[in-house]
């Protein structure tokens, strides 16, 4: 075993003692383990949310015929998949602080889970804060790849088994979270949009695959769209536009997926223009 791969089991059996495991792919089966269930921690996302509102203090804008389709879900016994762009790291921190900024969204903000890159487990004490803000960890192939002789990234057949057995405990912790009356927080475009941020990237699956499983389980659930935007001043202030709850049309998964794109386009270009 080389340097890499005793390092890497050193973490594993740390972890497994301190009841905590190892955040890397092929400690997947533990993580989907621990993570089963996995609730935010009430005072914790209290202080979060009211921290980044103070830090960020977003600009939100959500119609009133959006508010009333909100209450109206939520009134039913409805859940949301919380549907977003992504612009820059903060996103999840901007989207805590304006889920305080009406009395509609405040119980969504309460109950929500959040799949979170690996990377930021890793970071010492910040581990304890976004896992009591509802995040736990999913894994993409950038996650897991390795640069191959010629220095692109390859993903081995080891890890792609791993990476398969990842999206499957991120949808089904996603899953069992809306059937029990959860909401779940998702970045569709899969990672950050470092090209255009007004034209939001093609969406990735998961969040609809999310829905419909959720809803083959019994859950009321449906999409809430999020557009955000940063100003061009100085200030950088993000202006965040959430939408009303809708359930995604089409006759396949791409297409649904497209639809919840168009949704949360709509969203940015309204954020852009306010």
């Amino acid at each position: 075993m080389n340097m890499t791969g005793i390092i890497s089991e050193a973490a594993i059996k740390f972890g497994e003692l301190r009841g905590a495991p190892s955040i890397q792919a092929r400690n997947i089966d533990a993580i989907a383990a621990h993570y089963s269930g996995h609730r935010p921690n009430p005072r914790v996302v209290s202080i979060g949310h009211r921290l980044g509102n103070l830090i960020y203090r977003p600009l939100v804008s959500m119609s009133p015929e959006a508010r009333t389709s909100l209450d109206e879900h939520m009134a039913d016994d409805g859940v949301v998949i919380l549907a977003s762009n992504h612009v820059r790291w903060m996103d999840p921190l901007v989207i805590a602080a304006s889920l305080y900024h009406t009395d509609e969204l405040v119980p969504v903000a309460h109950n929500m889970i959040i799949p979170t890159k690996p990377s930021l487990f890793k970071v010492p004490g910040l581990r304890w804060a976004i896992e009591g803000m509802g995040s736990y960890p999913t894994f993409r192939e950038k996650d897991v790849a390795e640069s191959g002789a010629d220095g692109t990234p390859v993903v081995s057949a080891d890890n792609k088994k791993y990476l398969k057995k990842a999206g499957e405990y991120t949808v089904a912790t996603a899953v069992n979270n809306l059937v029990e009356g959860g909401n779940v927080a998702a970045f569709v475009e899969g990672t950050r949009n470092k090209g255009n941020p007004l034209v939001v990237q093609e969406t990735e699956r998961g969040a609809v695959a999310m829905l419909e499983a959720a809803s083959r389980a019994g859950a009321n659930v449906a999409m809430l769209d999020f557009g955000i935007y940063y100003a061009n001043d100085s200030s950088g202030q993000p202006i965040v536009s959430v939408g009303g709850v809708f359930k995604p049309e089409g006759k396949n998964f791409r297409q649904k997926a497209e639809d919840v794109r168009e949704h949360i386009q709509s969203r940015v270009t309204e954020a852009a223009e306010l």
